[in-house]
């Protein structure tokens, strides 16, 4: 995804490349995990019971994607962090 300012840095194939399969999986994975979720619990429970056991998994599922896609969008930099003292500024450097 790159950190370039104003043109400089900047990888265009994430266009074509990386977002088309981002949404295709933010697209597919929730549904998926609400079917899954409803078929392995099948048996005597009610459907009010089995509904919101998928629900919940589904919100984690979306959850932890949300929090990956995050994390892929922006990289650690263990340079940059400081446990003690000011905290570090892009205009500093």
């Amino acid at each position: 995804m790159g950190t370039g300012l104003e043109g400089h840095g900047r990888d265009l194939s994430v266009l074509w490349t990386e977002l088309p399969l981002v949404l295709l999986a933010g697209a597919l994975i929730p549904p998926l995990t609400w079917l899954l979720t409803l078929r392995l619990l099948r048996g005597p429970r009610s459907l009010r019971s089995r509904a919101l056991v998928a629900g919940v998994c589904t919100a984690a599922v979306l959850a932890l994607s949300a929090w990956g896609l995050h994390a892929w969008a922006n990289p650690h930099h263990p340079d940059r962090i400081r446990l003690s003292g000011p905290l570090p500024s892009d205009l500093d450097q």
